[in-house]
């Protein structure tokens, strides 16, 4: 298994994917149907304004295939997103943006990595595919504090983070 940053030449429709996956809460109220998700997410890859942009995410890869990502997000970064452009898509954007993305990415601390997004295939798990990539992580900002937030129901994801030294924000939906 090799770790790298994604770059411009990579299978983005299999890095969205992976994002889809993740989340079955949020990226269904993010789309109206299940035939636009791909395209969407393949733009915001593309889109230095931002959270999903290619420039910082990870990637995991078996024998040429992506098994895995990690988006990671430096207080440095900016995210400006193209409201107008993606309301064309989902009015449900705006909120998001507005109430999740801005917030998490403002109180970032110079001292700080925040992860929104960690997915591994299905067919992947349990192969240390998200450990290996948590330390590619760490070794690429050795004196940053990682943090990331979690569904309180992912036990799996919590108990890897806490072993990994993570700051978990347990989010609890209802």
């Amino acid at each position: 298994m090799t770790i790298r940053k994604l770059n411009k030449d990579d299978n983005f429709n299999k890095v969205a994917e992976l994002i889809y996956a993740t989340d079955q809460y949020i990226y269904p109220y993010w789309f109206y149907n299940f035939n636009n998700w791909r395209d969407v997410l393949v733009y915001l890859i593309q889109n230095s304004g931002s959270i999903f942009y290619y420039n910082n995410i990870l990637i995991a890869e078996d024998d040429g295939n992506i098994c895995g990502i990690l988006i990671f997000l430096l207080n440095k970064d900016k995210f400006i997103i193209d409201y107008e452009e993606l309301m064309k898509v989902n009015s449900n954007f705006k909120y998001t943006i507005e109430e999740y993305i801005i917030p998490t990415c403002t109180n970032i601390d110079d001292d700080t990595i925040h992860i929104p997004n960690i997915s591994v295939s299905i067919e992947s798990r349990r192969k240390g595919v998200a450990t290996e990539l948590i330390e590619t992580l760490k070794k690429m900002f050795p004196n940053k504090n990682l943090e990331v937030d979690v569904l309180s129901t992912n036990k799996p994801a919590i108990e890897l983070y806490n072993k990994e030294g993570f700051v978990t924000n347990a989010i609890k939906l209802g």
